[in-house]
């Protein structure tokens, strides 16, 4: 894929999700009360299986990843490689197996994977894989949420 593509996907995901999220609100559950419902994915084939069920939003879990790939709990032990490697695939597979156009896919960034500039790092090789959105607690290197 060319590298000037890649920033047209990340805002493409991006621009649905925020649809999605503060657009029209008149497909919300409860009226008043808008809510999303985001599938949690831990793989590929678990985004394509969601996608293709009409999945609106996925979510990649980093518990999910950590389980799947190293069969560990999240403590850590994942890298920001393995992370990015496992979104590319998941942006990849919901694209293919969604019926209109791809679910945007959040990701758990975790802690940033180290400091100021790993946090950068992360956030543009996330974007890189075309998630639409990042999330994470921006904490010192070696520290978890409990």
């Amino acid at each position: 894929m060319a590298p000037l593509l890649l920033p047209l996907l990340f805002a493409n995901g991006a621009i649905t999700l925020r649809s999605l999220l503060f657009g029209d609100q008149s497909q919300s559950p409860s009226p008043g009360n808008p809510s999303l419902v985001v599938a949690g994915v831990h793989d590929a084939l678990s985004a394509k299986v969601f996608a293709s069920a009409g999945a609106k939003v996925l979510f990649l879990s980093g518990f999910g990843v950590s389980a799947t790939r190293l069969g560990q709990p999240d403590a850590g032990l994942l890298t920001l490689n393995e992370m990015e490697d496992t979104a590319r695939h998941v942006v990849a597979a919901a694209a293919v197996g969604s019926k209109s156009a791809p679910p945007p896919v959040i990701v758990d960034g975790d802690t940033g994977y180290g400091g100021a500039a790993n946090i950068r790092r992360t956030v543009r090789g996330l974007a890189a894989a075309g998630v639409a959105r990042r999330l994470g607690p921006e904490l010192p290197a070696g520290r978890h949420q409990p």
